[in-house]
């Protein structure tokens, strides 16, 4: 599939001004999620103690160059036959996103004949959930991989009980919206007896609403043991009783859609719903850029100064984004400040012959001490 909504991802360049030779090797560091150093200096010629400049001073530049992303991250819930699946994949055919699917983790398992596996079979042929440590163990290890943080994930079916909810809160797990599909009971019941399922190909038909293509797909159909009427009700019942609590984990980013309409009505309210968070998260990132260039123009907010006296080592404390980026920027004027203030001292000597290898090894000091605190923020 292609994705047709491109990354939320931009790029900003920041140029200093060197004021004379650092014998430093670049320094790369993190700013946000990915941010480098790279300079280079022309070599100041010292002969009797005296110090040449061209005029003007020879200068390079210092670039900063930061990429910030920030994927979508949706959760969808409903219950079972309410849908999930189909939206699942045109959500993932519009914006790209990882699918993950617990049924087909879980699944995956079950065939496979794992340890998990059978312990979940057990649960699911009984209609019940399967406990929260199998799922939360292998939805976890699922998100960690480096398609889902770069792409952004579409969770399907997860979390599907309090305990879930209040794990993924543990690990810092949260999604930009939680979408619950609303079907009456009847209209699920009747998708869920209608269901068959190829087990060739593995694709999931409805006698009714999505019929095999061919006699011979028809042939070899057969029901899953979850898609009994009797486990279909038990099913409902289950989620109706998980569903209260789930949701109010999620009250201030919960989305309700009637999931009795038409797949493409409901997509349409997805597809808009999900646009206008990628919109806000593109908005949230210019206004970052903003902030930035505005706090280097000395207009810091009222809201950063209480941010004053915090310690500039974040790496290692959970410090929101926006703190770190105004710690970035802070460090990034004092720098300038050295850098700027040593090419002053230099342009106020009448005679070259007074600017000393001393007062340049102090310069030297003053810059290098700038770029050794700019890397101990080690923003990431």
């Amino acid at each position: 599939m292609i994705n047709t909504a491109p990354s939320c991802s931009f790029h900003r360049t920041t140029t200093l001004t060197t004021s004379h030779s650092l014998p430093f090797t670049p320094l790369h560091h993190s700013c946000l999620h990915h941010c480098h150093f790279s300079f280079c200096t022309q070599p100041l010629r010292l002969s009797n103690l005296r110090c040449h400049t061209l005029s003007p001073l020879t200068t390079k530049t210092l670039k900063v160059n930061c990429s910030i992303s920030d994927p979508l991250k949706v959760m969808i819930s409903g219950a079972p036959a309410s849908g999930k699946g189909t939206q699942c994949e045109l959500i993932f055919q519009r914006f790209g996103l990882v699918h993950i699917s617990t049924g087909d983790l879980l699944r995956a398992e079950v065939a496979a004949g794992t340890e998990i596996g059978n312990k979940a079979k057990e649960f699911m042929n009984a209609g019940q959930l399967v406990p929260d440590e199998i799922v939360t163990a292998m939805v976890a290890a699922r998100l960690s991989l480096e398609d889902a943080k770069q792409k952004g994930w579409l969770l399907d079916g997860y979390p599907r009980s309090l305990g879930q909810a209040q794990s993924l809160e543990k690990m810092q797990i949260r999604p930009d919206v939680y979408i619950v599909l609303d079907v009456p009971d009847e209209i699920l019941i009747d998708r869920c007896v209608g269901r068959r399922l190829d087990p060739v190909t593995g694709k999931i038909y409805h006698l009714t609403f999505f019929p095999p293509e061919t006699e011979e797909i028809k042939a070899r159909l057969v029901t899953r043991p979850d898609d009994t009427e009797e486990k279909v009700k038990s099913r409902l019942n289950i989620y109706k009783q998980n569903a209260e609590a789930v949701s109010s984990s999620y009250s201030n980013i919960i989305h309700k859609i009637d999931g009795s309409n038409s797949k493409e009505a409901v997509f349409k309210e997805i597809e808009s719903l999900l646009s206008q968070l990628q919109h806000n998260k593109v908005k949230l990132v210019k206004s970052g850029e903003k902030s930035i260039l505005d706090t280097k123009k000395g207009r810091t907010s009222l809201s950063q100064d209480k941010w004053r006296g915090i310690p500039t080592r974040l790496n290692n404390i959970p410090h929101s984004r926006e703190i770190r980026k105004y710690f970035y920027d802070d460090v990034l004027q004092a720098t300038e400040r050295a850098i700027n203030d040593g090419k002053t001292r230099l342009k106020g000597f009448k005679d070259e012959s007074e600017v000393m290898q001393s007062e340049l090894r102090e310069e030297c000091y003053s810059t290098r001490i700038s770029y050794q605190l700019t890397s101990e923020l080690s923003i990431s």
